[in-house]
């Protein structure tokens, strides 16, 4: 049967997993070239393994305890600390040379209930069973102060570390909080006796009641209550709680298979996501804006979506099912066995990667040699009567393992010397102790096999330091030991694959993002690193559009792209772009001027560009929309004398084009003027080729040639003419020798006959 010891513990670690993975309250604007790398524990062969989180390969492994013993990890930056609940003891491991300490016991006696918090610079050694805490030196893992005690036995849930190194510890039986700050401790009532929990939502502690069914914040300076946020639980709900390692947020896993997703800015606890109630659910931890909930029943995780509120995926991570750790590095989400080798990285899309982390059928293949004596430690002294090292050190070093990660793992720019070997303990396998010597004539002889050159770890820099949204960063690798790299590969979470270097990459939105290389030495050996980095966010500007009766503004980013008629609208826009607002009137009102911005202000145009970049402050935008005038009424009456005709042409004023056309007859053409003071009607008269135009008779045209151009202000009524014979043909009649009557007669004729 599995033992739950580490079940309980991981729920007390609940609060410090959160903030060990956290940015230490960095504000997203500050670049962050974070590991991406977790400590797993696997308490059934006594070992630790470093996984890669871009690649989910085994980085190193560790033996820390004899097999069997229940071994939980915490971890503070590289750094990690295995905690033997068997024996009792703390180990450090160094996260550059991988070197163990000594087993130490800072609390004498301490067994099942010995954990530990680590943060930068700080490391508490606490045993929940007997309710002792001694702050210990992180380096020495030894006492650097004396014994503080608590009345009351320390439930699961009840004990967290915040981002400034502080620890803050529950206790249930009375509802007091304690803080503790090294040597400095304070005591404050924040919550009634009974089930309650306490963890680090965004830097701030907050504690849940959950039988009061409320959720209280506290001043991490003072240590007292600071504000009540009522909280929907049923009467027999238990819960699962955790809080974002950046926001003021906290996650509440319900028994009954919902997450209460509190708000701790807003106050409120309102929104809920269902998952289901047939499974037994772990508490939940963030990463990249999405929600992990283990789901213990099934196997599988159930990943949420924060911005949608929704759920995405839901991956099978064990078969067959089972309890199991989920925990957030650096952005990354790793799933561990500690009873299994299994374990892995779930991204957020939901896809696994599964690994495992030692061999199952040999879990002594593949273990890493430290490189002892650079972590301000004492190296062990070469006595002449010490044992040969194992069979697995004293052969020449493999590059890779079963599991194709590297089995021996070095610090890069080290000076070459011979390494000293893990010990196996007395309960692991024989095979290795009888290969080694009998007696201390043979050690005095036998000496290790030499060390290949350890490989190099990638460097990855990023320029600018801090990268923001939709701005170019440019990305560089390099070898630890200034070895030339070939064969440059990149994989840029959100961003796809690239090759060489250096490379640009862009994030179109603010979070954080795995960034992997991997690269090939001059030997021909392949070695690889990984960094997270935090992308700020756009600089922005604050934008109001005032949109006058009579139209829309159109044109703007988001909330701003159709501010409808006698509206204001308001938004945050990106200042190193352009924005376009146009002007679209209805259909009574038509393009006046702006007002606002001062680049466009009195412009008739229909467009405004606004140039953020030259705005310090905020922007406000207006305009004046014009109203039409009535339309109008142009009336046409042409006539035809007899045996003539001819057609006048009507365009513009926003009339509809019809061409008026009389045939020995007088008619009259109605039109409507829709546009009757921007828009002039040109009217133009052409005549059959029999026939001509003898002039405008009545209205605006009226003397003017055959083309005629007017604006109708108010209704108005315009005649033309037409009579018999060509224009060609009159003007011919002098010169074929024809008489031209007297100016009186000729006139009079023509008036006669129309001409």
């Amino acid at each position: 049967m599995r033992s739950s010891a580490w079940v309980v513990s991981a729920a007390l670690l609940v609060g410090a997993a959160v903030v060990f993975g956290a940015d230490d309250g960095i504000p997203a604007q500050d670049v962050r070239l974070l590991s991406g790398s977790a400590w797993l524990s696997s308490a059934k062969v006594g070992q630790v393994t470093l996984l890669d989180g871009s690649t989910a390969e085994v980085a190193a492994q560790l033996q820390v305890a004899p097999p069997g013993n229940v071994v939980d990890v915490v971890q503070a930056g590289s750094t990690a600390y295995a905690v033997d609940k068997t024996a009792g003891t703390i180990r450090r491991i160094d996260g550059a040379t991988f070197e163990l300490s000594t087993p130490e016991a800072p609390i004498p006696d301490s067994r099942s209930g010995l954990t530990a918090f680590a943060g930068e610079d700080v490391l508490y050694a606490f045993d929940s069973e007997r309710g002792v805490l001694v702050d210990t030196d992180p380096r020495t893992v030894t006492r650097r102060g004396r014994e503080q005690t608590l009345a009351a036995q320390i439930g699961a849930g009840t004990a967290t570390l915040d981002g400034a190194g502080r620890l803050w510890v529950l206790e249930n039986a009375t509802g007091v909080l304690t803080r503790f700050d090294g040597q400095q401790r304070t005591n404050a009532q924040i919550t009634e006796p009974g089930e309650n929990v306490v963890t680090i939502g965004g830097g701030v502690p907050v504690v849940v009641n959950v039988k009061g069914r409320k959720v209280i914040t506290v001043d991490p300076i003072t240590g007292t209550a600071d504000r009540t946020i009522g909280l929907d639980l049923r009467a027999n709900d238990t819960v699962q709680v955790s809080g974002s390692p950046h926001d003021p947020r906290v996650y509440i896993v319900a028994s009954r298979g919902v997450v209460h997703i509190c708000d701790l800015t807003v106050g409120s606890c309102e929104q809920v996501i269902p998952l289901t109630a047939n499974s037994k659910l772990g508490p939940a931890v963030e990463a990249g804006k999405r929600v992990f909930v283990p789901d213990y029943t099934t196997g599988q995780v159930w990943i949420i979506d924060l911005a949608g509120g929704n759920v995405v995926a839901k991956p099978q991570v064990l078969t067959p099912a089972g309890d199991f750790q989920l925990l957030s590095r650096d952005g990354v989400v790793f799933f561990n066995d500690p009873q299994s080798a299994r374990a892995g990285v779930i991204r957020l899309d939901g896809t696994i990667l599964n690994t495992a982390k030692y061999d199952e059928a040999n879990p002594n293949k593949g273990l890493t040699q430290p490189v002892v004596g650079q972590s301000g430690q004492t190296p062990p002294s070469s006595n002449t009567n010490q044992p040969t090292p194992p069979t697995q050190s004293s052969q020449p070093r493999q590059t890779t393992s079963p599991r194709n990660t590297p089995s021996v793992t070095q610090t890069p720019n080290q000076p070459h010397q011979t390494q000293q070997p893990q010990q196996p303990y007395p309960n692991q396998s024989s095979s290795s102790h009888s290969q080694q010597p009998s007696s201390s004539s043979s050690s005095s002889t036998s000496q290790p096999s030499p060390t290949p050159d350890p490989l190099p770890s990638l460097r990855i820099t990023a320029n600018p330091s801090a990268p923001v949204a939709g701005e170019p960063a440019t990305f560089n690798v390099t070898a630890s030991d200034g070895q030339q790299l070939s064969n440059i590969r990149w994989s840029f979470q959100g961003g796809g694959t690239k090759t060489g270097a250096p490379v640009q990459q862009t994030w179109s939105q603010e979070g954080q993002y795995l960034v992997s290389a991997q690269a090939r030495i001059p030997d021909g050996r392949e070695t690889s690193g990984s960094v997270t980095v935090t992308v700020g966010a756009a600089p922005t500007i604050s934008v109001s559009v005032t949109v006058a009766q009579g139209g829309r503004i159109t044109g703007g980013p988001g909330s701003l792209a159709s501010c409808s008629s006698g509206s204001r609208c308001t938004g945050e826009v990106d200042r190193r772009t352009n924005i376009t607002f146009r002007m679209e009137p209805d259909s009574s009102h038509r393009v006046g001027k702006w007002r606002s911005p001062a680049e466009c202000a009195d412009s008739t145009s229909a467009t405004c560009t606004v140039r953020t970049s030259t705005h310090t402050e905020s922007i406000s935008v207006a305009n004046e929309f014009e109203a039409k005038p009535q339309p109008t009424t142009l009336t046409v009456r042409v006539t035809a004398a007899t045996g003539s005709s001819g057609t006048v042409k009507v365009r513009g004023g926003g009339t509809d084009g019809r061409d008026c056309a009389a045939l020995a007859q007088t008619v009259t053409c109605t039109y409507t003027v829709t546009e009757p003071d921007t828009n002039a009607v040109f009217l133009s008269a052409v005549a059959r080729s029999d026939s001509h135009f003898a002039g405008w008779t009545e209205g605006p045209c009226a003397g003017s040639k055959a083309d005629c151009t007017f604006n109708v202000f108010n209704d108005t009524t315009i005649a033309g003419r037409f009579a018999v014979g060509s224009a060609t043909f009159i003007w011919l009649l002098p010169m074929l020798g024809l008489r031209i009557p007297p100016l009186a007669a000729r006139d009079k004729r023509q008036r006669e006959v129309g001409i």
